[in-house]
């Protein structure tokens, strides 16, 4: 039997917290961003973090039951959601599509990974050979149980760590269901979530790119504290893909680390992005050596197209490919020149296969 795939945590900051003494309960909480930590005497929160706990066993336990039936050729609870969009597999070109109107569209395996941020999920064609069937049953599987994991967790740092300064997100799918109403009310919705709009179709236009071309890095979500405390929105981590050692991960092999790097996107005018700026140098003074990353870099833009894109992409019901295949396309190079600069060299030739011309 083929090993269970690993999954790679992304909550650095969990390992910065201090060990619980044994002569102290068990649920702490964070009294400050420098990590003080005094014991959490509430025996609700106690429940309630039990339960998050509770939770992510549960997922993690799904998971493995899942991946042995696969690998006994027994069905799959999760697949039996008939909401599911189903993948099929061209044997003559070795890809994957989906049926689209009618038509075929080819599908990489960074497009099924990232519509699952934009709530649609994927089912193999029964009718697949077993090898690419495996492959991708396996990849589904273990991209959706780390992503829910990481919302619980998320929820967990916010209930241990007790601070003002640690704060909860959206959900995409509430604002998703209230943006028309939203994107122009009178008490600023739309400003408010345009933001993380963004931030997502950046993070997933990232992660397609990468997880289709093997771009040599790796796009890894930024937990609550992270986001709230550290001021980063995801993080990409490069691999030097001329070293000889490898690292497995998943089914999938990648170099050894080389850096990582925060990203703090932001839709501002010049002069809030110098207060933005202002803000991290700020984060990076007062944490140094503490930071989870090697650095954090701000990028921001002046443009009104994610809010369009998003538009566009409620308005056709939602399709896969998510909000960012609307953007321009000379936005989608400035995005992946700016947060790749001076980490990873990607050339003209590869930027026409990532983002080839209309027509082409």
């Amino acid at each position: 039997m083929e090993k269970l795939p690993k999954i790679e945590s992304s909550d650095t900051t969990q390992d910065k917290l201090p060990q619980k003494p044994t002569d102290e309960p068990e649920i702490q909480t964070w009294e400050d961003e420098g990590g003080v930590v005094k014991a959490e005497k509430s025996s609700k929160k106690e429940v309630i973090i039990k339960e998050l706990r509770a939770q992510k066993k549960e997922k993690m336990n799904l998971l493995h039951l899942s991946i042995q039936n696969l690998d006994r050729g027994e069905p799959i609870d999760e697949f039996r959601d008939e909401t599911r969009k189903v993948v099929y597999f061209d044997e003559g070109n070795q890809q994957y599509f989906i049926e689209k109107r009618g038509k075929r569209k080819t599908i990489g395996i960074g497009d099924i990974m990232s519509d699952y941020a934009w709530g649609i999920k994927y089912v193999p064609d029964g009718e697949m050979i077993e090898p690419a069937y495996r492959a991708l049953a396996k990849r589904i599987l273990t991209n959706e149980t780390r992503r829910d994991i990481e919302s619980i967790y998320d929820k967990e740092l916010i209930k241990i760590l007790k601070s003002a300064e640690i704060t909860g997100r959206q959900p995409l799918r509430l604002i998703e269901r209230n943006w028309k109403k939203w994107e122009h009310g009178p008490k600023g919705e739309g400003a408010m979530f345009i933001g993380l709009i963004a931030e997502t179709v950046v993070r997933e236009l990232l992660n397609r790119a990468t997880s289709n071309q093997k771009l040599g890095f790796v796009i890894l979500r930024a937990n609550t504290v992270e986001d709230s405390i550290y001021k980063y929105d995801f993080k990409i981590r490069v691999y030097q893909k001329n070293r000889g050692v490898k690292i497995k991960q998943g089914d999938t092999e990648h170099g050894v680390k080389k850096s990582g790097t925060g990203i703090q996107f932001g839709l501002v005018k010049p002069r809030y992005a110098r207060k933005k700026a202002r803000i991290i140098g700020e984060v990076k003074e007062k944490f140094r050596d503490k930071l989870p990353v090697d650095d954090i870099l701000l990028i921001t833009f002046q443009t009104d197209e994610f809010g369009r894109a998003f538009n566009e992409w409620l308005d056709l019901d939602k399709p896969p490919g998510g909000p960012e295949q609307f953007l321009s396309r000379n936005l989608k190079i400035e995005i992946l020149k700016a947060v790749t600069k001076d980490l990873v060299e990607i050339s003209d030739k590869e930027i026409e296969k990532i983002f080839p011309k209309e027509g082409v």
